[in-house]
């Protein structure tokens, strides 16, 4: 492609004669053009160019497609016809292809939703690592900024997936009424019932969640099974997690009438609820917090449960008074001034993603983040 660039140049100098005034005009007209496509060839450069990559773009604006369509602009060498094929090809650039030009099922969308996309994946691909997964059961899912006349949407695996299968053009994008928006690549659009009530209705009642996970780990549905809970102050582990709300288990959720109990139970401001004999349900102002906390509160759980399968009787428990609890939550709350989560999801992603890992998908993590 790069030849035929070329020679289209070279044909352009010799049926025009030399390089003129018209070349500065062009070249001025062209700068925009020229910044974009080094922005993509970097942005490029960071990503796996065969999907189904966790960070591949399905069907990305490839950068030399951009060099060649500036090398015919080049080539072309008439003032007025450059200058418009210069702005056209600007307009198309930034406007039809914003930065990295995604487009998933056939539609474009805008940078933050392949971000979150990104993000999301990992945090799936991560959890199926680390034990959290539950074959195709358990979801996480993040509010998506939606598009100018779209109800709110928010991003879910799609049904039938494994965790570790998931990625980032596959999550299939829903609004708050269960109408699917994206079915994503590669699958039918079909979504788990019981994952959309449950999920819905925080993304609904609660404006400041971004991120809601919920996972069925097996201590932690050992610990929603006990009367007491989650011990707050029994390790520093649940001093981080903090006081956790709790939800009486009704069976598998698909009725949409449970959905404001359920909110009810959570509040307006807790992150950490424990749905009873059935797993916990984690919300976070970001993807990466959502990911700490699960991570934390899973900690948490299975702490509870190697200390109180010693054998000794709940007296010989060392409990740290609320204060000491109170203060090193809120030490905790406030450690990362990039945000909650955000270094531990990095060190994460640098170790199981892009080290040689099982599932190695990435280069670099700043363009994953």
């Amino acid at each position: 492609m790069e030849m035929e660039c070329t020679v289209a140049v070279v044909w352009g100098v010799l049926w025009r004669g030399p390089p003129s005034l018209d070349w500065v005009l062009l070249l001025v007209a062209l700068c925009p053009v020229c910044a974009t496509t080094l922005l993509l060839w970097h942005r490029h450069r960071l990503t796996p160019c065969r999907p189904p990559h966790l960070l591949c773009p399905p069907h990305a604006w490839h950068p030399r497609w951009a060099l060649c369509v500036t090398l015919l602009a080049l080539g072309i060498h008439a003032s007025v016809g450059a200058l418009f094929l210069a702005a056209l090809l600007h307009a198309l650039l930034w406007v039809h292809c914003p930065l990295l030009g995604v487009r998933v099922a056939g539609q474009w969308m805008h940078p933050r939703e392949w971000r979150a996309r990104r993000q999301l994946a990992a945090c799936y691909q991560l959890a199926d690592l680390m034990g959290l997964s539950d074959t195709i059961y358990g979801h996480l899912t993040a509010r998506c900024s939606p598009a100018t006349g779209h109800p709110p949407a928010f991003l879910i695996n799609p049904f039938g997936a494994h965790f570790a299968e998931v990625t980032a053009s596959s999550l299939v994008k829903v609004n708050l009424e269960g109408e699917v928006l994206n079915p994503g690549e590669g699958g039918s659009g079909v979504i788990n019932r019981a994952g959309y009530v449950l999920h819905s209705a925080v993304h609904a009642a609660r404006p400041d969640v971004e991120c809601v996970m919920h996972t069925h780990a097996r201590e932690a549905v050992a610990v929603s099974c006990h009367r007491r809970g989650l011990q707050h102050v029994l390790s520093q582990t649940a001093q981080i997690v903090g006081p956790a709300s709790y939800h009486d288990h009704e069976g598998i959720a698909i009725h949409e009438e449970e959905r404001t109990r359920l909110v009810k139970d959570l509040g307006p401001h807790s992150k950490v609820m424990f749905l009873r004999n059935h797993g916990i349900l984690l919300c976070g102002a970001s993807i990466p917090e959502a990911f700490f906390l699960m991570l934390t509160t899973v900690e948490a759980c299975k702490i509870q449960v190697l200390a109180m399968s010693l054998g000794s009787s709940d007296t010989d428990l060392l409990r740290p008074s609320e204060e000491v609890a109170a203060a090193t939550h809120s030490i905790a709350a406030s450690f990362c001034p990039e945000g909650r989560g955000v270094k531990e999801l990095n060190a994460l992603i640098r170790v199981y993603l892009e080290k040689g890992g099982p599932q190695a998908t990435c280069r670099r993590h700043p363009y994953y983040l």
